[in-house]
């Protein structure tokens, strides 16, 4: 199953998007009807959002490059996209990625970004990692715009969380700081953000902590700025250490147990040996406390860090359970909303049958009206020996194999044909009463319109075919009577 890629304009296509230099991005290629010739339909520098909306319900193939990586898609619904599709992928051999589809849905613009990421790890994003980045930055998809996906560098400063928090807006937001020497990535969902843009974030979230993936230790997801605040944190941070290094006591516990080891002062040459006999059950004393506080120490930080696991375990929870009763709301409202679409469309449906109903019983009585009517004019006719119709018709038939224009009349029983409506003697005439064996429509067998043919007993079929349906129906209508 050979296919045809002569088109120069699919090449040219090609190499704009290759070059890199051109604006333009994607290509899509298809059939134009024909069974084997591959011609360019579209191409653009809209990205995939122009992309979706040029696509066809036919058997397409395309050529995208989706920031700097180079992907191919064809359609498996039908085997014959599955053969050329191997003859398209060999043309357009820069492609990195091949997407195989079968639905539009499946080549929306998340679930090809998902499948980059997913194949092609390594894929660049339109913003560039910068692991030497001294001071805190927030990144921001452009949310004003639905159906622009691109994320950019919004904002960076030195002012480390005070400056960030001044810097936040009502929408989705993604930033990455270094506090002392930890880095952190920040999702922030604002509580005004809609479902939809919530699941955008979701997704988005993946490409940004995989991109930042070598450099911080913690991720946290926020809504407010209040949960930025910078003991929260500072924090949470502590937490996500405290699996590489064991926990020390903090600097007030510290400084006691530096106050409680340290050495007695050197005795004075005129102190007692009294003196000397109190000081040493101090010395013994202060040691066993010092360990004391230690040990007191570390479980009150162990005990701390247990508290505030759980308070971030619950507020997890807590989380996840409006995230699920958000999900559930939003689905039931689809739910009711497609539920409200299948009724108009049923009715719809409905009104269109019982019209086409309507209209279709009107049609039939009219042409039944008018058969009757023909029919009663032509027994007249034939009565009074008058020509009951004439006209042009072209005609096969009689051992000649070529189409012939003729004029005819059909006088009584009898269909005389003419060179011209100016001859006087006919030059053929077929006999029709109790000869005719059918009338039937010939088109699919002539592949011409308006065509139908006349079945003989004693001799071979002629075919017939009119100027228009008219006559067609008053010829056909005509030598029916005729059918024995």
């Amino acid at each position: 199953m050979a296919c045809d890629l002569s088109d120069p304009s699919i090449m040219r296509a090609y190499e704009e998007i290759i070059s890199m230099q051109d604006t333009t991005n994607w290509l899509i290629l298809g059939y134009h009807g024909t069974r084997n010739k591959i011609s360019l339909y579209s191409k653009g520098s809209g990205g995939l959002d122009e992309f979706g909306q040029n696509l066809r319900e036919e058997i397409l193939y395309a050529f995208l490059r989706i920031d700097d990586k180079f992907v191919f898609l064809t359609d498996v619904q039908r085997a014959r996209g599955l053969v050329h599709g191997r003859v398209v992928a060999a043309l357009f051999k820069m492609h990195q990625m091949q997407i195989r589809a079968s639905t539009r849905e499946e080549v929306s613009e998340v679930k090809m970004r998902l499948k980059l990421l997913d194949e092609l790890p390594n894929v660049s994003s339109s913003f560039e990692r910068d692991q030497n980045h001294e001071n805190p930055q927030i990144i921001l998809p452009p949310d004003n715009n639905e159906s622009e996906q691109q994320i950019k560098d919004n904002y960076n400063g030195t002012s480390g969380l005070d400056e960030l928090r001044q810097n936040l807006k009502e929408e989705v937001l993604y930033g990455f700081l270094r506090i002392e020497n930890r880095f952190v990535l920040i999702t922030y969902v604002s509580e005004q953000v809609s479902g939809v843009r919530r699941a955008r974030a979701l997704v988005h979230g993946r490409a940004v902590g995989a991109l930042f993936k070598q450099a911080h230790q913690i991720q946290i997801n926020a809504s407010n700025a209040s949960d930025l605040a910078e003991d929260k944190v500072r924090s949470k941070l502590k937490l996500s250490s405290s699996d590489d290094r064991p926990s020390s006591p903090s600097p007030q516990r510290q400084q006691t147990l530096r106050q409680n080891t340290l050495p007695s002062s050197p005795k004075s040459p005129n102190a007692s040996e009294s003196d000397a006999s109190d000081l040493t059950p101090y010395n013994i004393n202060g040691s066993e406390n010092a360990r004391r506080e230690a040990e007191k120490a570390a479980r009150e930080d162990a005990e701390r860090e247990k508290l505030e696991r759980e308070a971030q375990r619950r507020d997890a929870e807590k989380i996840a359970q409006e995230l699920e009763k958000r999900r559930a709301f939003e689905e039931t409202e689809r739910k009711k909303q497609e539920a409200l679409e299948n009724q108009k469309k049923e009715k719809a449906l409905a009104e269109a049958k019982a019209k086409s109903e309507a209209e279709k019983k009107v049609r039939e009585e009219a042409e039944k009206k008018r058969n009757e009517e023909l029919r009663s004019k032509f027994a007249e006719l034939e009565k009074s020996g008058k020509v009951l119709l004439d006209g042009y018709i072209t005609v096969q038939g009689g051992g000649v194999y070529f189409w012939k224009r003729r004029y005819f009349e059909l006088r009584g029983q009898t269909l005389y044909l003419f060179r011209d409506s100016t001859d006087k003697l006919p030059i053929s005439k077929l006999e029709l009463d109790s000869d005719v064996s059918g009338v039937s429509d010939a088109q699919s067998e002539v592949l011409i319109l308006n065509s139908f043919k006349v079945d003989f007993r004693s001799t071979e079929p002629y075919y017939f075919f009119s100027d228009d349906r008219k006559t067609k129906e008053s010829f056909v209508q005509a030598i029916a009577r005729y059918v024995k």
